[in-house]
């Protein structure tokens, strides 16, 4: 399985109402009201928890990282189920039943073993505890060159912000 890098998440969105339960740094203020919904993660922030005894990470500063020059990297050392290997962003505000919800994010195949030479990732919003349950599964093939990806779905429970994240599965 390949290393992967994600610069930081971009928000998610929705233009209804400010989402329940959220909690902006003050920083990040004129940055969310540029945009068209409310920013529920802090995109600054690669305070990601990653997992899976079969995946390393690091932290990597290049100039040519897209969004700010840091990147994680990721890297499966051994195959196994989509969610044996990952990386939970934390969100700063409740996941809402019926609210739309996008993560964009840049990212790159460093190597893959894959005959394309491309890299996987599944990307969904869930609940943090047994059994997991989660909405938006969806399946992103990451390539070589850094390259934008967005993953949009609209939430099936209320989830609170103690318990909501968005995760990146790569095993």
């Amino acid at each position: 399985s390949p290393p992967m890098a994600a610069a930081g998440a971009a928000p998610a969105f929705d233009t209804s109402k400010e989402p329940k339960g959220r909690r902006l740094h003050s920083e990040l203020a004129a940055f969310d009201d540029q945009l068209p919904g409310w920013l529920v993660n802090d995109p600054s922030s690669l305070e990601w928890t990653s997992y899976g005894p079969a995946l390393k990470r690091s932290i990597n500063a290049q100039a040519e990282v897209p969004n700010g020059g840091v990147a994680l990297t990721f890297e499966v050392t051994r195959a196994g189920d989509p969610w044996s290997a990952g990386a939970n962003i934390p969100l700063i505000a409740d996941i809402e039943e019926g609210r739309r919800y996008t993560i964009g994010f840049w990212a790159r195949a460093v190597s893959s073993e894959a005959s394309d030479g491309k890299g996987m990732v599944q990307v969904r919003f869930q609940r943090d505890r047994e059994p997991y349950p989660g909405f938006g599964d969806t399946t992103v093939s990451v390539g070589p060159d850094w390259q934008f990806h967005e993953v949009s779905a609209v939430a099936d429970a209320d989830i609170p912000r103690k318990d909501a994240l968005a995760v990146m599965q790569f095993g």
